[in-house]
């Protein structure tokens, strides 16, 4: 991933108080989940997979020491390791993989849902999550002059140390899946929104156009 050792201290906080803030959201995404394990890719404090925790064991796999000892507390078993590699685990272990805000961050993404591939079983489940920088909102900031940088997930950064590598559109991520040896068995990216004020969001949008109004796609895949 991007981020160096030191820079992403900061950043473990804010992955607490997102995954708590959106743990309805989660456990929407999570709740059809069956099988015996699952592995978080990039897991961080562990807030995600810990909402699995007493379904199945929970696994994850960062490369960020500080993110794992938070992780650990929760009952994860985890294991230190840099993601732009191979994955440390047998072929066909896992019956589920959660891979969430993990793939902007790669140089090769492709080589980690290889991998991915890899370590799932016939049939497992991949859940898989990237944030979306081209909703209706920001194409119009962009238009007006506004970079890419989107200081909302990352307060403080600039273009040239912004930890997003890589953009996916709507269109582009459901096709980066299915031609790595997915199929895309339903989506889940009409359960995030954005404010548009007013005390309104676009929730009732996302699912009409994901890539318009929704600020993230998120799917649920099968192994072929």
């Amino acid at each position: 991933m991007s981020l160096k050792k030191g820079e992403y201290a900061p950043f473990v906080e804010f992955d607490q108080k997102m995954s708590a803030k959106l743990k309805p959201q989660l456990e929407e995404w999570f709740a059809s989940m069956r099988g015996k394990n699952v592995l978080d890719i990039g897991c961080g404090s562990g807030d995600v997979g810990a909402l699995l925790r007493g379904r199945m064991d929970v696994y994850g796999v960062d490369e960020q020491s500080l993110a794992l000892k938070a992780a650990q507390t929760k009952g994860i078993k985890t294991k230190l390791s840099s993601i732009e590699k191979n994955l440390p685990y047998p072929s066909s272990f896992f019956d589920n993989v959660i891979c969430k805000d993990v793939f902007e961050h790669l140089v090769h993404p492709h080589d980690l849902l290889r991998e991915i591939h890899r370590v799932l079983k016939g049939g497992g489940k991949l859940y898989a999550h990237v944030p979306n920088q081209f909703t209706l909102l920001d194409r119009i900031q962009i238009f007006g002059g506004r970079s890419m940088v989107v200081k909302r997930w990352f307060e403080g950064s600039e273009e040239w140390n912004f930890p997003h590598l890589r953009f996916f559109t709507h269109s582009g991520f459901r096709e980066f899946l299915e031609s790595n040896g997915f199929e895309v068995e339903k989506e889940y990216s009409n359960i995030w929104s954005y404010s548009i004020g007013g005390g309104m969001n676009t929730r009732s949008l996302s699912g009409l156009s994901p890539g318009l109004f929704s600020p993230g796609f998120t799917f649920t895949c099968r192994k072929k």
